[in-house]
């Protein structure tokens, strides 16, 4: 079936929904004219040179030689975020089609939530105290939706306004783009929460439950405020929301990224012991 995608086909997934999955790409969408199949259970992202695959769970052998097609038609392919697992399973019937595996991660974190809903053992007792400590502080939350939109991104600009030039423009850019797209209603399986204290906007989480073994945090902002000391929890606050959602929705690990280098960032993710690290990879194919 040729299909003319002057409007999204539901298959074709827009940048904005595209970037709620961390891939931060330069460029904008042009549709154009593709063959797909109705029944494939392919999503993808095209620009003027690379075509990028969203790893679905369920993709189907019979999705290769599509992939193929797609693939052979640009410069660059691409499919992002394996787990190690869908890598082994996926890696030889996508190395006949010409792509190579390459390591996107090393050290993925994992959390696990039966771990961090009961808080037992001197291990947690830290985080034990900080969650009683935040549990008093009357933050609010509410569903991203077009009636806080406003003050979802002023959240995410003044995030980029405190990191200054260490947090690169185009990635707050596709950050507001995911808000916007979630607001509309238009990124199913990804949830938005935007966070309050004394009625001021003080963060925002975006995390994907699309799959069910594990919820993925694709960003997470808190702002202090100087004028509202009790702030300063508010990103760790959004962490006991993540995971008390998890808990409520039966979803039993979050993974919150790459680990990184910096110290504080790696300090705080180990706060919440990780229960694994692990290897992602993405799968890349050039050619034409």
């Amino acid at each position: 079936m040729k299909l003319h995608v002057n409007n999204f086909d539901k298959n074709q997934v827009v940048f904005e929904q595209f970037a709620n999955y961390g891939h931060y790409l330069s460029g904008s969408h042009q549709p154009n004219e593709i063959v797909l199949p109705s029944e494939t259970s392919l999503q993808y992202f095209v620009n003027e040179d690379e075509i990028v695959f969203i790893v679905n769970p369920h993709i189907q052998p019979e999705d290769y030689p599509v992939v193929l097609a797609l693939a052979e038609s640009k410069k660059t392919a691409k499919f992002k975020f394996f787990s190690e697992n869908q890598a082994e399973s996926c890696e030889e019937n996508l190395s006949t089609l010409g792509f190579g595996s390459t390591v996107r991660s090393a050290n993925e974190v994992f959390y696990g939530i039966d771990e961090l809903s009961k808080l037992n053992g001197g291990k947690y007792s830290k985080l034990r105290n900080k969650k009683k400590i935040i549990e008093r502080v009357p933050f609010v939350y509410e569903d991203l939706s077009q009636d806080n939109i406003s003050e979802a991104l002023l959240v995410v600009n003044g995030w980029k306004k405190a990191r200054g030039s260490v947090y690169a423009q185009d990635r707050t850019a596709n950050e507001a783009s995911v808000v916007r797209a979630i607001a509309d209603g238009s990124c199913d399986g990804t949830k938005g929460i935007l966070q309050y204290s004394n009625s001021e906007p003080c963060g925002i989480s975006v995390f994907d439950t699309s799959r069910d073994d594990t919820a993925i945090i694709l960003f997470l902002k808190g702002l202090k405020h100087e004028e509202a000391p009790e702030t300063k929890f508010s990103a760790t606050a959004l962490y006991f929301y993540i995971f008390n959602f998890c808990r409520d929705h039966s979803i039993p690990r979050v993974n919150d990224g790459d680990l990184g280098l910096e110290a504080g960032t790696v300090q705080h993710k180990m706060n919440f012991h990780p229960v694994a690290f692990t290897k992602t990879y993405d799968f890349i194919r050039t050619g034409k």
